[in-house]
């Protein structure tokens, strides 16, 4: 244990660590995405990270260059689960104040749900939620190897598409209401497939279930 958090840090390592395993992003990407982190910090830690074999600089297709996970980053991702879990129910303690992305509230709800154990189970839902500055975003959330996942950006071609905002979002991570209930109020709007499957898939666990 003393080991492992020796090589984490601080809680904005494990803030990046969040951010990338969504996908690669840039030095301004990160800036952006994470409030109160300045610019000398974000120089320095993504640095400190790839001493340690936790992520590397890319720059695929000759883009810009990008900061991605390591395989040994990556690993973190099981850590990363279980502390989102067991934080989402401390949501509300952060006050209305506090910054609440929809990519981050996405990863918390992937957290927090439980679909089929099959690992050859697959389903590719894209979630457009309206959300505060820079307003509108789309994400995946994709069923992978028995668990669900949210990644960053569009894919092609998603088995359902779900329309919602922030809001929403945020009260079915904390129990406040189910998939079912917000499509019952015009809160979601499911398509691509039928509203009971998104329900029976993304509707989060109970509690300690």
């Amino acid at each position: 244990m003393a080991a492992a958090l020796d090589a984490i840090g601080d809680r904005w390592t494990l803030l990046i660590v969040r951010d990338l395993l969504a996908g690669p992003l840039g030095f301004n990407d990160l800036l952006r995405s994470l409030p109160g982190l300045g610019t000398g910090l974000l120089t320095a830690r993504p640095r400190e990270m790839a001493a340690r074999g936790l992520i590397e600089r890319t720059a695929p297709g000759g883009s810009r260059a990008a900061h991605r996970l390591t395989a040994s980053g990556r690993e973190l991702d099981g850590a990363m689960l279980a502390l989102a879990r067991w934080g989402t129910p401390r949501l509300a303690d952060l006050g209305p104040r506090a910054v609440r992305r929809p990519l981050w509230l996405l990863q918390a709800l992937a957290a927090a749900v439980r679909p089929p154990g099959d690992p050859d189970f697959a389903l590719d839902v894209a979630v457009d939620v309206t959300g505060p500055p820079p307003g509108r975003e789309r994400h995946p959330l994709l069923a992978h190897r028995g668990r669900l996942v949210a990644r960053r950006g569009a894919r092609p071609l998603p088995d359902a598409a779900i329309h919602t905002d922030a809001d929403t979002l945020e009260a079915l991570v904390t129990h406040r209401t189910t998939v079912a209930q917000a499509i019952a109020d015009g809160r979601i709007r499911a398509s691509g497939l039928a509203n009971a499957a998104v329900c029976g898939i993304l509707d989060p666990a109970a509690p300690g279930g």
